[in-house]
């Protein structure tokens, strides 16, 4: 499954910092770790001739409004010009995240727990560089019903896609 990606807004990033004191994710701190995350994808602006016509007419109609309508990126080398990137490649061309960052994760110890939901992230401690984070999770039980696991980390990547990552938060209070 290929995806697409666009880098957090600094004016969100802004934000984050103000009012959650989120150290290290200003866009000058941030800046470097993107440009190896593109990297490692290989994400590219998306080509104009690669937007599919609802894309195309989605940013054309942005734009009438006076709105800023940016494309994303998405993994040229392998594009076989499908039009629905935004999505997932429906022709499964291309790197994803998944491809490229869960096994390194788990090399570097992290522990991944499929399937699970997760509801809410809190703050334990607040302040420095990677204050501490509880994850309230839902894990669908072996019959009807799920129950609650907390998992408490310095460091939480949240890669929920475009739509889920900021329902996330804001159900994080977060955004």
């Amino acid at each position: 499954m290929a995806m697409a990606m666009r880098r957090t807004p600094d004016w969100v990033l802004d934000e984050w910092h103000a009012r959650h004191g989120c150290e290290g994710m200003l866009s000058r701190d941030l800046a470097p770790i993107f440009a190896r995350l593109e990297n490692d994808v290989g994400a590219v602006p998306i080509l104009p001739e690669a937007y599919s016509t609802h894309d195309r007419r989605l940013l054309d109609g942005a734009g009438a409004l006076g709105w800023a309508a940016l494309a994303g990126c998405n993994d040229r080398e392998s594009c076989v010009r499908a039009g629905a990137c935004h999505g997932a490649c429906r022709r499964r061309s291309g790197v994803s995240a998944v491809q490229v960052f869960l096994s390194r994760a788990r090399a570097a110890g992290a522990r991944v727990i499929s399937p699970a939901r997760v509801d809410r992230i809190e703050f334990v401690e607040r302040g420095g560089a990677f204050p501490l984070k509880r994850l309230l999770l839902s894990i669908p039980g072996p019959h009807a019903g799920t129950r609650t696991l907390a998992v408490e980390a310095p460091i939480v990547v949240v890669s929920a896609g475009a739509v889920e990552t900021p329902v996330l938060l804001q159900r994080s209070g977060l955004g």
